[in-house]
């Protein structure tokens, strides 16, 4: 499995929603339109097929200003193009295609490998991936290390970030690798202003060429210390699946006292589960059982809450985070 390599971003590309790509794109296609003796600027969009305002930042700034465009060097991946026709995250015979830039055997970690081999060989300055989160969230980056360029351009994009220790295998940790690199996430994907938030970071890298220094002074970083999934092999749409308590996602990045109900369970046998960066259990120590209510055990700052069965069997329900000082 390889990528489509494109040196043209053609009108006829642009004027595709992200539903309508696949019957244009045969699938993962690097747009390179680098210029000579200019390092590009590297944008990933539609690594979730149902994740679509990086897609339309992209659409919007090719548009409105296309003198930008052409005389800037960048290079544009856009990912599950077979995903975004269904609207989903992913298919139901793929893995996540932001989980698979860790190496590995499948096909997906050899287009991810030759992906990064190729975008290394030109030596970007930055590496931005545009997501969406499934329920509501203020907009934040994500980033993989402290160092003084990653805050900076963080610090351009929000006053949010959230240091992912887990989970492996993200472009954004690739990427940083060899450049500065972050993940940014634009709230929900029927927000206008996802789109437009996105585009407007992406202009104003276009327009400096380069990284600049930018305090990070009101830069709130948080570590997603815990993630919480439902119990391996339960399915979205299995009966037995815990009823998510709808009214969480109004939490996110808020303090979520104990006591607060996660979820209820329809059997016993299939819960939820609480892992730390180093994947080991520590569910008691978060979550307590009332009859079948499961209630938390301690005060949590919460993110990327998800109330979708489907979201939370095929990334999880949401992550419980800490503040850090870099």
């Amino acid at each position: 499995m390889n990528f489509d390599l494109r040196h043209k971003l053609s009108e006829e590309v642009l004027e595709c929603s992200a539903t309508q790509l696949a019957e244009i794109l045969s699938g993962p296609t690097l747009f390179d339109l680098g210029k000579p003796n200019q390092d590009p600027l590297f944008v990933s969009v539609l690594l979730h097929g149902n994740e679509t305002s990086g897609w339309e930042a992209v659409r919007t700034l090719f548009s409105t200003h296309p003198e930008l465009c052409q005389a800037s060097s960048i290079l544009v991946f856009v990912g599950n193009v077979l995903a975004a026709q269904k609207g989903v995250r992913k298919l139901d015979d793929q893995p996540d295609y932001n989980r698979v830039w860790n190496g590995g055997s499948t096909l997906e970690n050899r287009l991810t490998e030759n992906v990064v081999s190729f975008v290394r060989s030109r030596d970007p300055w930055c590496a931005i991936d545009i997501h969406n989160n499934s329920g509501p969230n203020p907009h934040y980056s994500v980033i993989t290390d402290l160092n003084s360029s990653t805050l900076s351009l963080a610090s351009s994009f929000s006053t949010l970030a959230i240091l992912a220790e887990q989970p492996p295998g993200t472009l954004t940790r690739a990427f940083s690798n060899f450049c500065t690199s972050i993940a940014i996430e634009t709230g929900i994907p029927t927000d206008p202003d996802s789109a437009v938030r996105a585009s407007a970071l992406i202009e104003q890298l276009l327009r400096a060429g380069r990284l600049t220094d930018r305090s990070p002074e009101f830069l709130q970083i948080f570590d997603n210390h815990i993630r919480v999934t439902v119990e391996p092999g339960c399915a979205s749409q299995d009966h037995t699946f815990p009823v998510l308590n709808p009214e969480l996602d109004a939490f996110n990045f808020k303090n979520l006292p104990a006591g607060s109900l996660i979820c209820n369970l329809k059997d016993h046998s299939v819960g939820i589960r609480a892992n730390d960066a180093e994947q080991q259990d520590v569910t008691e120590d978060y979550f307590i059982i009332e009859r079948s209510e499961v209630r938390l055990r301690k005060d949590v700052i919460m993110s990327m809450y998800t109330r979708d069965p489907l979201i939370a069997t095929q990334d999880c329900i949401c992550y419980f985070l800490k503040p850090i000082t870099p």
